[in-house]
């Protein structure tokens, strides 16, 4: 059955909606529903949850667009919003965390959280949430005219970003390392994957249709 634009972008916002009310019920079952006693190391995590679910979710609207073979100016504007949302809490996930260890007499990053908040065994996967973290942001880059050339480039970092983050979640997230939610973000990583494989190949196919008509 076929989409009509309106349905479809009403599609995107409730994927989007969706996903980030799983993280705020998880996070909210992780405090015990309990907001008396809100500190910014027990809210971090859930702006980490919100900006993972936020690209997850541009992830599989990009597919689901491509696949109802939709016009790709249908998800500009929600793009435009659930980008620059997206863009904030990734900037709150670090902040809260790295602004309240300083306050608390730790320094600064790295040596704050790596030395004084992550276990000795697990500071490789905070070494990868801060990777993520930089390749998230080198791909705004793409809002501005010296970041369009470098696109592809900058659009590959961010998907690589995205793997990293699964792995940094499994290692290092309150609330993945038991319970229903670590089922849930497994099941993300296989939709994650899904999305790239899908988009890989599809951009490999386009891109072997162009060559081909260039030699005709």
């Amino acid at each position: 059955m076929r989409l009509t634009a309106s349905q479809f972008q009403r599609t995107a916002w409730f994927i989007t909606s969706t996903l980030c009310l799983v993280a705020v019920l998880v996070f909210l079952q992780g405090i015990d529903w309990d907001l008396s006693r809100l500190s910014a190391y027990k809210l971090f995590p859930l702006f980490g949850l919100l900006a993972f679910s936020i690209f997850l979710s541009h992830y599989i609207v990009s597919v689901l667009r491509q696949v109802l073979g939709m016009e790709k100016g249908l998800t500009k504007q929600y793009f435009k919003i659930t980008s620059w949302v997206a863009l904030a809490v990734l900037l709150l996930h670090p902040s809260l965390l790295i602004g309240r260890l300083f306050l608390d007499g730790f320094g600064p990053p790295p040596g704050s959280f790596l030395n004084n908040y992550v276990d000795p065994m697990l500071k490789w996967a905070a070494l990868l949430g801060t990777l993520s973290f930089f390749l998230f942001l080198s791909y705004e880059l793409t809002r501005f005219d010296i970041g369009k050339r470098w696109k592809p480039w900058l659009q590959a970092l961010s998907d690589l970003a995205m793997v990293l983050i699964l792995i940094h979640g499994f290692a290092l997230g309150q609330h993945l390392q038991s319970g229903w939610f670590r089922v849930v973000w497994i099941f993300y990583a296989i939709i994650l994957l899904s999305c790239l494989m899908y988009q890989y190949f599809h951009n490999f196919k386009q891109m072997n249709n162009r060559t081909i008509k260039e030699k005709t």
